[in-house]
């Protein structure tokens, strides 16, 4: 049976002239969307673009073979109604050379192609996790036995706040952990140095790590409150309900409203007091003949807006100056363990490089590192390698974009011109790729932030639904 695209789908397929991101949910056709963008693209003629000028991703070989074999098979079809097209064939010819693909080939592509910008070995190689494993222990061996050569009371204190009581597996696993985080980032040691800082503000409103905490306290109370008023909604007529439950419901709404407020523009110390203040009122007496569906529906809001306000109080509970008293204890502990996940860093790639062997977060570092300059000033700029790159591709077209990395994503958004010609597909509920620091966080973030597709240039947003 033809693919018959709804509205939305057909949107997905047909818009151009901006960034455009595809939010679909598990069984809502995804992948045939994005297969009809590429053979749209394939059998357009305005202006006409050939297969080896599309650079299509996906985080699996298997997922990669299939949508090559897709495509090859749509292309078939077109073919078959038009036996004639000279351009079509030439089409199926090309396809066989399209960037079709993981993220992990097309940098190593990258990275094979420019060995020689990047001062390694024309023959390297990426290294299998055995030899990745052996290397890591030897590295994290060497790490450890200068520190406890140096026998830094702070390192002692980090040992023992990490809960270690008889060995230093913890902190071991701590610094593996912060160190594969650190290289999906773009830029590690800026990541790094960030954290530090975090432990140097003199007061809580210029503590970064604070103002995330109140920030997402914030967003919180006010999804509470705004549970409480559609709760309020959906039972207003039930007068009998509504009689018990829409003064407390309105009250508690008023008093999160508040929360958030404080969270976001007061005090370190006002919010704790606006948190430990706060109590759900209790609701009139229902009379008889109410409806127990509602009345569930009101206890259910009730007890969710009170597990948001335990959860803040867990997270915002103690007076300004016991936590700026707090982290300054933890100010050279953490300066021990950032000190600590950079030498890990710099002695594991130092025996890499001896093996003449990566992994993949280093073949994609090395092809960030191609794609930019940073000037004197720290500024960045794209190299000419950059620009030379993004000029093959007319599109790139990204699926299961839900498990990108930050790392990734920069790197997409400099082969797309910018992200001016990237298609981006995916749903965060389905993202699997955490071991690998997948971060869902970006693709809701754009999700959010762009606009509803409306034909325009401006970045968009298409949700498909089941």
């Amino acid at each position: 049976m033809a693919f018959q695209p709804t509205k939305e789908q057909t949107q997905a397929i047909e818009a151009g002239g901006c960034t455009l991101l595809v939010s679909a949910a598990a069984g809502s056709g995804k992948t045939a969307v994005l297969v009809e963008r590429v053979i749209r693209i394939l059998t357009g003629r305005e202006p006409p673009v050939p297969a080896d000028r599309l650079l299509v991703v996906t985080f699996t070989k298997a997922a990669a073979a299939e949508m090559r074999d897709r495509i090859a098979l749509r292309l078939e079809e077109e073919l078959r109604k038009n036996p004639g097209d000279a351009w079509l064939a030439r089409q199926q010819l090309l396809l066989s050379h399209a960037a079709i693909g993981t993220i992990d080939s097309f940098c190593l592509s990258l990275l094979r192609e420019y060995f020689y910008k990047q001062s390694i070995p024309p023959d390297f190689k990426v290294a299998d996790e055995g030899v990745l494993h052996v290397l890591e222990e030897q590295a994290m061996e060497e790490l450890l036995e200068d520190l406890y050569q140096q026998k830094s009371p702070a390192f002692l204190k980090l040992i023992h706040m990490l809960g270690a009581s008889y060995d230093d597996q913890s902190f071991q696993e701590t610094v593996r952990e912060l160190h594969r985080y650190v290289m999906s980032l773009p830029f590690p040691e800026e990541w790094l140095e960030h954290a530090e800082r975090m432990y140097d503000a003199p007061s809580l409103s210029e503590c970064t790590w604070a103002a995330a905490v109140r920030e997402d306290g914030a967003r919180a109370a006010e999804s509470a409150a705004l549970l409480l008023e559609q709760a309020a909604r959906s039972f207003v007529f039930d007068e009998k309900v509504s009689a018990a439950w829409g003064s407390a419901f309105a009250d508690a709404a008023r008093q999160l409203s508040v929360i958030s407020r404080v969270l976001k523009h007061g005090g370190g110390d006002e919010a704790v007091i606006a948190l430990s203040s706060f109590q759900f009122p209790k609701r009139e007496t229902l009379k008889r003949g109410y409806d127990k569906e509602k009345n569930d529906l009101a206890l259910a809001a009730k007890h969710s807006a009170e597990e948001i306000v335990s959860s803040l109080r867990r997270r915002i509970s103690a007076p300004e100056a016991e936590i700026l008293e707090t982290l300054r204890q933890m100010k050279e502990p953490v300066r021990v363990l950032t000190g600590a996940v950079r030498e890990y860093g710099r002695r594991l790639e130092e025996r890499k490089l001896e093996r003449g062997v990566l992994d993949f977060s280093d073949v994609e570092h090395k092809v960030l590192d191609l794609l930019l300059a940073r000037g004197e000033n720290g500024s960045l700029s794209l190299t000419s390698e950059a620009e030379e790159i993004a000029a093959r591709y007319s599109e790139v077209l990204v699926d299961e974009y839900q498990d990108t990395n930050a790392l990734q994503d920069r790197i997409f958004h400099i082969v797309s011109g910018g992200g001016r010609r990237l298609f981006m597909v995916g749903d965060a509920k389905q993202s699997i790729y955490r071991f690998r620091q997948a971060d869902p966080a970006i693709f809701i973030s754009r999700r959010e932030s762009f606009a509803p597709y409306r034909g325009g240039e401006e970045p968009s947003v298409i949700l498909l639904g089941a």
